[in-house]
């Protein structure tokens, strides 16, 4: 196989990350919920260079990752309706609330990248997506969903841009205080039982006050290289009671497992994704090439990861680190639609393709992408 030097340039501190995953085994014996989140930390990596080499070999392999995840999204959509049908707000009969919350998050991001570049009837659906994931309760995926609206209208050197970023996160904001003061579910989730005092106002913490304390007290028996994969979750489980088994807080856990050099690898990973897909969609944008909103996608979606893992788990779950090693890996392969045959050895260039002049209600063709043809994207 053949591997994208784009990929490579924005993912070697996630590949690094993975390499002291298991150089730590060395040091101390991994458990076995360690192991599976050794495996679905190593399928992210592995899925984002393989779908760079894809996305570079076949410029229309994004459109197939974009379009998969909205339908995940709202097959899942569809059955947390029933859910809610059933038990109501933040119901969990069947279907994890949070879970459903956190895929959700990636095919608002395909749904906000298509608005931005022309595809307008795409803010509905994406509209549509942000009440089912407050209707979850998760607190945390509700607000990134509420961040990913203005985020996705920014344009650091447009002045139009900075005013449509502002009004949208009036509106957002607007309309995120009231519904948290009039649906009650979502009031007493926020501000009603385990709860701290921040500023005065009684905020529900679920018990990371307690959990997150201990995680650092455990953490320096060994500050150098950390206890081991899944050592924060053994931890948690022999001292606490009531089912308290994850730090939700993944850079807690990533510090507490993997130690200091564990953690900054990570986070050099998580900054150079950002700055990898950022600048991919800016070059796109500017130049109106279809990629753009693969592009915004993507990074809107790590930068959603990003804020996710302060209150969540997201790193070890499997159904959101795949999808979104995919849709990361199709950004990274087309970092331009002009790439030179250098940025994989051996692989012809992608042929040039013209943006179509129609495309369907809820998707893209795979020739169109959505991308504006009214020039309204530039970046």
């Amino acid at each position: 196989p053949v591997l994208v030097k784009s990929a490579i340039s924005a993912l070697w501190p996630l590949m690094a990350f993975v390499v002291w995953i298991f150089v730590s085994f060395v040091f101390h014996t991994p458990t076995g919920v360690g192991l599976q989140n050794v495996l679905v930390i190593s399928t992210f990596v592995g899925l984002v260079l393989l779908a760079s080499y894809e996305s570079y070999r076949d410029r229309n392999f994004g459109w197939l990752v974009r379009t998969t995840i909205v339908w995940a999204s709202w097959l899942a959509g569809s059955l947390y309706v029933i859910q809610l049908l059933i038990g109501g707000l933040g119901s969990r009969t069947f279907l994890s609330a949070r879970g459903f919350a956190l895929l959700a998050l990636l095919g608002l991001a395909c749904h906000l990248g298509a608005w931005r570049h022309g595809r307008r009837r795409e803010l509905w659906w994406a509209v549509a997506l942000t009440l089912l994931i407050g209707a979850s309760l998760s607190r945390m995926a509700l607000g990134i969903a509420l961040m990913f609206f203005p985020l996705s209208q920014l344009s650091p050197g447009s002045l139009r841009s900075w005013i449509k970023m502002g009004l949208i996160t009036a509106l957002v904001a607007s309309s995120a205080l009231l519904a948290v003061t009039y649906v009650e579910p979502l009031h007493e989730s926020l501000f009603e039982g385990d709860t701290v005092e921040v500023e005065g106002i009684a905020i529900n913490v679920a018990g990371r006050d307690a959990i997150w304390p201990a995680i650092l007290e455990s953490y320096l028996q060994s500050p150098i290289t950390g206890l081991g994969a899944g050592s924060s979750e053994e931890m948690l489980t022999q001292n606490f009671s009531g089912g308290a088994n994850h730090p939700h807080n993944d850079y807690l856990r990533t510090l507490h497992d993997y130690g200091p050099l564990g953690l900054g690898l990570l986070v050099l990973g998580l900054l150079k994704l950002l700055a990898a897909t950022g600048r991919n969609w800016m070059r796109a944008s500017r130049r109106g090439e279809p990629e753009a909103s693969l592009h915004l996608a993507a990074l809107l979606a790590v930068a959603g990861f990003s804020v996710a893992m302060i209150t969540s788990n997201v790193i070890v779950y499997v159904f959101f680190m795949a999808p979104l090693g995919a849709l990361v890996g199709a950004s990274l392969g087309r970092i331009s639609s002009r790439a030179p045959r250098s940025h994989a050895a051996g692989l012809p260039e992608a042929p040039s393709v013209q943006p179509s002049k129609t495309a369907g209600a809820a998707s893209f063709s795979k020739t169109n992408w959505g991308a504006s043809q009214r020039g309204d994207g530039e970046a």
